[in-house]
C-alpha cells in the first residue's frame, strides 16, 4: 500500500524590497536572497521574533530620539538625580536600572509571543507559556508595587501631620477662651453688669490637651512636636502671669492665690517624663518662666532643672523636692519659698532679693536656701541679709563683694577674704606654719572662694567658670546660660 503524501504547509509571504526577496520556510527559518549573487543566507530566527525584534529597536531609536529632542529643548540645566547620588548607590542604581530594562524587554517579548500564539496556535510549538509572561510581568511590576506603598505610608504621615496640626491649633484657640457673667456693679447698687472673664474650665481643658499632643509626641515622632508644646505652655504662662512688681510684701500681707489654670499650666511642665526631658536636653532647650509672677504657686516635687527664672516673683512658692538643676533665678524676689530638700545644683542666685527674716501670717517663716541641697550656687550682687547660715561646704556658694549679708555673716566673709589674702604671700614666703593655720581657718568656711570684686568686675565670670569646673559642674546646662 502506498503511503499518503506529507502535506507540505504554505510559505508565509512577505513583501520584496528592492530587488531583495525575504521567504519563510516550513522550518520557521527566514531565508534572504540577494540579487547581486545567487547564493542564499539563511538566518536562525522565525518570522514572529524578526518582527519582534524590528518593532524593538524601533522603539528604543524612537526613545532615544525623543530623549535628544527634549534635551535640546532650551530649559536651564539641572542636575541629574544620579549625579547626586554617591558613586556607590549611583553603581547600584545602574545594575537594577538595566536589570529592569532586561525584565521589560523580556515582558514585551513574552506578550508578544502570547499574542502570536493564540494567532497561529499550530506555530506555538517549544514557545514560552503564559505563567512564564505572568512571572516576567509581576517581576516588571514590582518597583511600581513598592513605589505605590511608598506613597500610602507618606500619604497617611501626612494625615497624622494634619490631624496633629488640627489638634494643636484646636487647643491654642481655646486658651484663650472667655465667658460672660453678670457682677454686682462697683458703684454699689443692686443692679448688675456684664463682665467678660477667662473661661477657666476651656482653658484647664486645652492646657490638658496639649499636654496628651506633648506626650504623644515623644512617643511616636521622637519628640518633634514637644518643645513646641512647652513654648505655648511658657507662653502662656508669662502673658497670664505676669510680674507686676518686684517690691517685697509687707509683714501682715497675705499670699496670693495663684489662678487655677496657670497652677494647671505649671503642673503639666514640672511633671514632665524622662522621655521628655531627654528631648528638651538633646536640643538643649531651657523652659522660659521670666517675668512671672508665681507668688503662692505650687512647684514641689517637679522637675524645672535649666529654666530660665529671670525677675520672676517667688513669694509664698512651695519648692521643696524638685530638681533646679542649672536653673537660673536672676533677680527674682525669693522671700518665704519653702526651698526643702529641692536640688539648687548649679543655680544661679545672682542678685536676688531675700531679706525678709520675719514670719508672716499663717505661719510661714522665711526658709533659707540651705534647706536645699545647695551645691554650686552663684549669689554675685545678691540681698540675702535674712539668711543667717550657710553652711559649712565652701562648695555650698559663691559671692562677691557686693552680695548683701547681715551683720553677723558679713563678718565670717571678710575673715575669710582677709586669710585668702595672706595666703598667696605665706605660700610664696614658704612659711608652713602660716600656711597650715590659714588652711585650717578656710577649710570650713562658705566663703573661701568669695572674691572681694563688685559686680561690675569683667573677672567675676571667669573667676565663677573656674570654681563651677572645679566643682565638677560643666557641660549641659552649667556651661549655656
Amino acid at each position: 500500500r502506498s503511503a499518503a503524501p506529507p502535506q507540505v504547509a504554505p510559505a508565509v509571504p512577505f513583501p520584496a524590497f528592492a530587488g531583495k526577496g525575504i521567504r519563510a520556510g516550513y522550518a520557521g527559518q527566514t531565508a534572504l536572497r540577494c540579487a547581486l549573487s545567487a547564493e542564499e543566507i539563511t538566518l536562525p530566527i522565525s518570522p514572529q521574533h524578526f518582527w519582534f525584534s524590528v518593532f524593538l529597536a524601533v522603539f528604543i531609536l524612537l526613545t532615544a530620539a525623543l530623549y535628544w529632542a527634549i534635551s535640546l529643548s532650551g530649559k536651564p540645566y539641572r542636575p541629574k538625580m544620579w549625579e547626586e547620588l554617591a558613586e556607590d548607590w549611583r553603581a547600584t542604581a545602574i545594575f537594577f536600572g538595566l536589570l529592569w530594562l532586561v525584565l521589560f524587554a523580556l515582558t514585551i517579548w513574552a506578550a508578544y509571543v502570547g499574542v502570536w500564539a493564540a494567532i497561529h496556535p499550530k506555530d506555538a510549538v517549544n514557545q514560552p507559556s503564559l505563567g512564564f509572561g505572568t512571572l516576567l510581568a509581576a517581576l516588571l511590576g514590582a518597583p511600581f508595587l513598592i513605589w505605590g506603598t511608598v506613597l500610602k505610608h507618606q500619604t497617611v504621615r501626612y494625615q497624622k501631620e494634619g490631624h496633629m496640626t488640627d489638634r494643636i491649633n484646636t487647643a491654642v484657640e481655646q486658651l484663650g477662651a472667655e465667658k460672660t457673667v453678670k457682677v454686682r456693679a462697683k458703684d454699689g447698687e443692686s443692679n448688675t453688669v456684664e463682665e467678660t472673664q477667662p473661661n477657666i474650665e476651656v482653658r484647664i481643658g486645652a492646657i490638658l490637651s496639649l499636654e496628651r499632643i506633648a506626650q504623644d509626641s515623644t512617643t511616636h515622632d521622637k519628640g518633634r512636636d514637644h518643645v513646641r508644646m512647652m513654648e505655648i505652655l511658657c507662653a502662656y504662662v508669662r502673658e497670664n502671669a505676669r510680674v507686676q512688681s518686684l517690691k517685697p510684701m509687707e509683714s501682715n500681707e497675705p499670699f496670693k492665690t495663684p489662678r487655677l489654670d496657670i497652677q494647671t499650666a505649671m503642673t503639666v511642665i514640672k511633671r514632665r517624663s524622662a522621655g521628655q526631658l531627654a528631648i528638651e536636653a538633646a536640643a538643649h532647650y531651657r523652659l522660659d518662666l521670666r517675668s512671672v509672677d508665681f507668688g503662692g504657686m505650687d512647684l514641689s516635687k517637679g522637675d524645672l532643672s535649666a529654666a530660665k527664672f529671670w525677675r520672676c516673683r517667688f513669694e509664698g512658692a512651695r519648692l521643696e523636692d524638685s530638681n533646679f538643676t542649672g536653673a537660673s533665678f536672676e533677680g527674682s524676689l525669693i522671700n518665704f519659698v519653702l526651698w526643702h530638700r529641692a536640688n539648687l545644683t548649679g543655680v544661679s542666685l545672682n542678685r536676688c532679693i531675700l531679706n525678709l527674716p520675719a514670719p508672716v501670717p499663717g505661719g510661714m517663716v522665711n526658709a533659707s536656701p540651705i534647706m536645699a541641697k545647695a551645691f554650686g550656687v552663684s549669689v554675685i550682687g545678691a540681698d540675702l541679709s535674712a539668711m543667717d547660715y550657710f553652711g559649712q561646704s565652701p562648695g555650698a556658694f559663691f559671692g562677691n563683694k557686693d552680695t548683701k549679708l547681715n551683720e553677723s555673716q558679713d563678718c565670717f566673709r571678710l575673715e575669710a577674704i582677709s586669710a585668702g589674702k595672706r595666703l598667696r604671700p605665706a605660700k610664696y614666703r614658704n612659711d608652713a606654719s602660716l600656711v597650715a593655720e590659714l588652711e585650717a581657718k578656710l577649710a570650713d568656711s562658705p566663703f573661701k572662694e568669695w572674691v572681694p570684686y563688685d559686680s561690675s568686675d569683667m573677672a567675676i565670670g571667669h573667676v565663677l567658670d573656674k570654681w563651677r569646673k572645679s566643682l565638677g559642674l560643666t557641660g549641659w546646662p552649667h556651661d549655656e546660660k
